[in-house]
């Protein structure tokens, strides 16, 4: 093997390690944002914003006073 395949063979391998990486962390990151759509903490458009908690609070007011028998 010739010294610029070796290098080659490198190149290559690193790039799809960094793919396969960048692929099981983009998929986890796409879970939790769906998981957050799903229960209303986040917008349901691309890149789907996590709201504030003043937006949470004005959308979900809570009810004052609710735990005191």
């Amino acid at each position: 093997m010739t010294k610029q395949f070796k290098i080659a063979l490198v190149v290559l391998l690193v790039a799809a390690l960094a793919l396969v990486v960048g692929n099981y962390y983009l998929q986890r990151w796409t879970d939790a944002k769906m998981f957050k759509v799903s229960l209303g903490m986040a917008e349901n458009t691309f890149p789907w914003r996590d709201y504030t908690e003043a937006e949470l609070a004005k959308m979900y007011p809570q009810i004052r006073y609710a735990d005191v028998p």
